[in-house]
């Protein structure tokens, strides 16, 4: 499912940084699954 973990971890932490929710819906959903995979503190 995951091409490349390495640039996953990039955009989770990219993401969970601004932590905007409505302007990409779709993160949320993602951050969700790759939380699961890699649990960032």
């Amino acid at each position: 499912m995951f091409a490349s973990p390495t640039a996953i971890k990039r955009t989770t932490i990219h993401d969970i940084r601004p932590a905007r929710p409505t302007k990409n819906l779709q993160n949320v959903e993602q951050l969700a699954s790759l939380r699961v995979e890699s649990p960032i503190p």
